[in-house]
């Protein structure tokens, strides 16, 4: 999953919790949880199966100043392909680093994301590319939802569809 565009605001934390999947077709258990520490600057984590990483999110432009948000992205951990898991290749061997960019709006209870997230596996020397179009929904200020689909490029030989749905909550 990806973050929206803006970013947390000072203060302010969402955990959200969803489900990823595939056209392999294969479904992922993922979780996120982000911290506000400037108003243009977030912290964040995700844990989906064999992966587990964190990064630094920079809010660039935000929709409340400029009409649209723009972030990037930086960050690392562990991450690993689950046909790469066996007795002698532990899930968390292979460290990973990534970087990505947001674009998007939000509204006041609506906003709209399109994003590009690089993950490189280092130990593999395996990459990941995804593009992908998202939109999300805040009920009553504290609720989140939402969707998002697009295309994941697997060190380029495997192309597959991906969207991903989840549920949140941020104060």
């Amino acid at each position: 999953m990806l973050r929206p565009a803006d970013t947390l605001k000072q203060g302010r934390f969402e955990l959200t919790a969803g489900a990823a999947m595939n056209t392999l077709p294969e479904v992922t258990a993922v979780a996120q949880l982000a911290v506000g520490v400037f108003d243009w600057l977030e912290l964040g984590a995700q844990y989906e199966t064999y992966s587990a990483l964190g990064q630094v999110r920079f809010g660039i432009l935000s929709s409340e100043e400029h009409g649209f948000a723009l972030a990037l992205a930086v960050g690392g951990g562990a991450a690993n392909l689950v046909e790469n898991i066996d007795e002698e290749n532990e899930p968390w061997d292979n460290g990973a680093v990534l970087a990505g960019i947001t674009l998007g709006r939000r509204w006041d209870f609506f906003e709209l994301y399109l994003g590009y997230k690089s993950l490189l596996l280092l130990p593999l020397q395996y990459s990941i590319n995804s593009v992908k179009a998202g939109v999300r929904f805040t009920l009553f200020e504290v609720v989140v939802l939402g969707i998002e689909g697009g295309v994941t490029f697997h060190h380029a030989f495997l192309t597959l569809g991906e969207g991903a749905a989840h549920l949140g909550f941020t104060f």
